[in-house]
């Protein structure tokens, strides 16, 4: 049995549960994206984002401690998603770990920024603007690119 096969075949083990235990489909919505195995995956999320805002007030406003604790947590959060893998469709996995590294180039920017960086010459400005919009239009662009490419190959299989 193949990875994609297992997958499907826990999606539809959780599909009869559902049908069986009618009182679960009130929190179908956290849980229907993530494989079975991640079930909890959501709360792992919503963890990750209160520790990337609300975890910020107990450092100073604007210091390099705040982005410094923010690239950990993106760090952390780098290997949660490469290692659990938690989504059900995998470029929905590529996307979301994608979406982590744009976060943390994003991040380390800032932290660039803070030790001022951006003091350099004009040339190396302009690189560094230009990296900062790669990087945040990257997972916005990563959909994309694999749906065009999914179509391709359904095009030259036929």
């Amino acid at each position: 049995m193949t990875e994609e096969e297992a997958k499907l075949s826990a999606v539809f083990s959780r599909s009869l549960v559902e049908e069986e235990y009618k009182n679960v489909q009130g929190i179908f919505f956290l849980y229907n994206s993530y494989e079975p195995r991640c079930c909890y995956f959501e709360v792992i999320e919503t963890v990750r984002k209160l520790f990337l805002t609300g975890g910020l007030i107990f450092f100073n406003p604007g210091t390099g401690s705040q982005i410094v604790f923010s690239l950990l947590i993106s760090l952390a959060s780098m290997r949660v998603y490469a290692n659990y893998s938690p989504f059900i469709q995998r470029y929905h996995d590529l996307t979301a770990e994608f979406s982590q590294w744009s976060l943390f180039f994003v991040l380390f920017a800032a932290l660039l920024i803070r030790v001022n960086m951006d003091d350099e010459s004009l040339q190396d400005k302009k690189y560094f603007d230009f990296m900062l919009v790669v990087v945040n239009l990257a997972p916005f662009l990563l959909p994309v690119i694999q749906q065009i490419l999914r179509t391709q190959t359904a095009k030259d299989l036929k």
